[in-house]
């Protein structure tokens, strides 16, 4: 069975979803979906878009006198960090680790939080690794979001401007560029992440955009109660991202814009010629750009694919709290946002919040009843 986005989406919907892109939309791809995008080109009509003095803040923060971007960079990876000190260590270890030339990568951490909220002990730890890891090229950014900026489509978008400011320093546009989203939380990262996705980029031509595999850590496994539903919501992320079960967009092999923010990929040429993230998204930013991009390339066209061969083992703590608390599962991205309690409940490690789940624990019962509420959405 085959669908256009019309019949996928209401009338209204499509039509406020087709205003935002084409608002924000390079014109030349907005002409020609199938352009093959200049870097440099796109960059700097993309902050030609932005608001006055979006720019200057940009390049104020992305620090050229601190660290100069490598010549050899093909990759930027940024990190969006809130509240992370017992994390960040090791997301930026699981990059040490990686097989790929360290001078073809650099790392952008966004050390960010609301105003209102205290500055942890991320900064030291990063700068701590900096410290015992001179070969890796880190880019520290520390800010604080006022209120009705706290948008994770503003943070994330904060970020990846940065790469993209960055990205336009570099002397050699020849090969082009890739941005990698990861989430500071990360418990293992297969050696051969980023390599595997750079390859993936210059062998396939065509694709402006993927997302990788993402898997439970092992010690879920001590809750054999939780493991196993999990793992099978787990399955399910699988075949959704597959383009089994979702209608296809019409003569398209591939999902239309399944992109998993913490573990995607894409062209910082695409990301610059569609606009970046929508900064107003509290949920979904992730399904925004990735609709962006299919849209920008008509909907035909397999620019956005999932690469299996690269895989990233996360923390399921918000999920798990989600359970704990007894709230729907999507909105656990909000978890440690919305009141005081569950902002104190991201100091819990994985291990201390499944101690706070009983043995006999069943997620089919009325107590895990609203964990599953998001998959009837």
């Amino acid at each position: 069975m085959t669908m256009t986005v019309e019949e996928i989406l209401s009338k209204k919907e499509f039509d406020s979803f087709s205003r935002i892109i084409e608002s924000t939309i390079s014109p030349r791809l907005l002409h020609n979906p199938k352009l093959k995008l200049n870097e440099l080109e796109e960059i700097e009509d993309y902050f030609g878009r932005q608001l006055n003095g979006y720019e200057r803040e940009i390049t104020k923060f992305a620090t050229f006198e601190q660290l100069e971007i490598k010549e050899k960079c093909r990759i930027v990876v940024t990190i969006a960090a809130y509240k992370e000190e017992k994390n960040i260590e090791n997301t930026l270890a699981q990059l040490s680790k990686q097989d790929i030339d360290k001078s073809f990568f650099e790392v952008i951490i966004l050390d960010n939080h609301p105003e209102k909220d205290k500055r942890d002990n991320t900064r030291e730890r990063v700068l701590e690794f900096k410290q015992h890891n001179p070969s890796i090229s880190i880019v520290y950014v520390y800010k604080t979001f006022g209120e009705g900026e706290c948008h994770i489509g503003n943070i994330r978008k904060f970020v990846s401007d940065i790469a993209l400011k960055r990205i336009s320093h570099l002397k050699n546009k020849n090969k082009g560029t890739v941005i990698v989203n990861l989430d500071a939380d990360l418990i293992d990262l297969q050696s051969n992440y980023l390599s595997s996705i750079l390859k993936a980029f210059d062998t396939k031509g065509g694709i402006d955009c993927l997302t990788t595999s993402s898997h439970m850590p092992k010690d879920l496994r001590m809750k054999p109660n939780l493991y196993v539903p999990l793992l099978f919501w787990e399955l399910l992320d699988e075949v959704f991202l597959s383009g089994e079960y979702f209608p296809k967009i019409e003569r398209t092999k591939e999902p239309f814009f399944m992109i998993m923010g913490g573990h995607s990929a894409y062209r910082a040429s695409i990301y610059a010629a569609v606009g970046g993230y929508y900064e107003k998204t509290d949920v979904g930013e992730d399904t925004d750009l990735g609709a962006f991009i299919a849209h920008a390339r008509g909907w035909k066209s397999s620019s956005i694919i999932r690469f299996s061969k690269a895989k990233a083992y996360y923390s399921k703590r918000r999920f798990l709290l989600s359970l704990a608390e007894n709230t729907p599962l999507f909105a656990a991205g909000l978890m440690f946002s919305d009141n005081k309690k569950r902002k104190d409940l991201i100091n819990l490690n994985e291990l201390q919040i499944l101690n706070m789940l009983s043995d006999d624990f069943d997620i089919n019962t009325s107590s895990g009843t609203l964990y599953w509420s998001a998959m009837d959405t």
